[in-house]
């Protein structure tokens, strides 16, 4: 009476099909592990982003609460359009006779084609400021000034005679898009709300609108 032999061996499909699921195993934990390291590296970034640019819009704040209107000599105390931004300041300079009052401008830029935001201080009124990055992937940033009745898109003292009574700053993260920077600042933000948003009073500046509605 003839026994059937017990199989003690693998076939070759057997054996393919243990290799390719391995392969895919492997696949799926490598991808994941991928995926999970860009996260993590985005985040950093989103972070670091952040700190920036609340570090640049503190460094706005104080530049504007020590602004001047400017006069003749200075120039304009504010100048601003939607992405750029100067300011003429007071500084304590210290000296070998004790400190004394300087002067000094501070220029911010926008470059919507890089996606980066530059600041500079010059050390002087005769020095214009260079402005060097500061932050990168930015997608849009918008300056709007108030000039005691109504924001406005554009700003410059030295027409005016006097400082907006506010200023904002928004900052959206990201990689540059034509689309959005092409919105008018003016209008209401109808793609995303920014990432960074403050509105900054200028200590010197018009207070017509608060006495009106006092």
């Amino acid at each position: 009476m003839g026994q059937t032999a017990k199989r003690s061996a693998f076939t070759l499909i057997e054996v393919l099909i243990a290799v390719g699921l391995t392969a895919l195993l492997l696949g799926a934990m490598f991808t994941f592990l991928d995926n999970l390291g860009r996260r993590r590296d985005g985040i950093g970034r989103a972070a670091s982003v952040g700190r920036d640019a609340s570090s640049l819009i503190d460094r706005v704040e104080a530049d504007l609460a020590m602004s001047l209107a400017g006069d003749a000599r200075g120039g304009a105390g504010v100048v601003g359009t939607a992405t750029h931004l100067t300011v003429l300041t007071r500084r304590v300079v210290a000296g070998a006779d004790g400190n004394s009052l300087g002067f000094s401008k501070s220029a911010y830029s926008f470059d919507s084609a890089t996606g980066v935001l530059a600041a500079g201080r010059g050390a002087s009124l005769k020095e214009e400021p260079s402005t060097q990055p500061v932050i990168a992937g930015v997608r849009r940033v918008r300056f709007r000034y108030y000039n005691g009745h109504a924001w406005q898109s554009e700003f410059d003292s030295a027409s005016t005679g006097n400082l907006p009574a506010a200023v904002e700053i928004a900052i959206w993260f990201g990689s540059p898009s034509p689309a959005e920077n092409s919105v008018r600042p003016a209008e209401p933000d109808r793609i995303s709300p920014p990432d960074r948003m403050r509105v900054m009073n200028v200590p010197d500046g018009s207070v017509a609108a608060w006495k009106d509605q006092t």
